[in-house]
């Protein structure tokens, strides 16, 4: 077994910057999930859903829109455009109106627990259909994920 971890078996390591960046994103989604939930309430879930794509799209424009540009789409096949698709119409769009739908209807404090689930719903399908190996860890993982979820719920 390595005991490096998968950073350092990549020859990349964890830095400041990055720490500092996922702490942001994380601050960044909190705020959403609040102003997406009260503004969904109030105007719709479409519209929520609308304002937050463009304003995150908005944000990430100077990063994004110079790779795009400079991508080269021909050379990339059908099937990984049409998994792109589905991640935009899909996965962002669709995913985002429900989620903020919910979080309108039920409020922040009940719903945002749930998204810890997703970790459980990815290994479950990874087991399944890629055939990947379920460990132990994994195991008390998810069980500590799912305990997590119902405390969080129960308060």
């Amino acid at each position: 077994m390595n005991s490096r971890s998968p950073a350092v078996a990549l020859g990349m390591s964890a830095t400041l910057l990055g720490d500092g960046l996922v702490l942001l994103s994380v601050m960044f989604a909190s705020v959403g999930y609040v102003y997406g939930g009260r503004s969904s309430s109030r105007m719709g879930q479409w519209p929520a859903t609308a304002w937050s794509i463009a304003l995150g799209a908005l944000a990430f424009a100077p990063f994004t829109i110079p790779e795009v540009i400079g991508f080269d789409w021909s050379a990339s096949p059908t099937l990984e455009l049409s998994a792109l698709a589905f991640l935009v119409l899909f996965v962002t769009i669709v995913g985002y109106a429900l989620w903020f739908y919910a979080l309108g209807e039920a409020g922040a404090a009940a719903i945002a627990p749930i998204q810890f689930l997703q970790p459980i719903v990815g290994i479950l399908i990874a087991v399944s259909f890629l055939g990947e190996a379920f460990s132990l860890s994994i195991l008390i993982s998810g069980v500590l994920i799912i305990f997590g979820v119902w405390l969080t719920r129960r308060a």
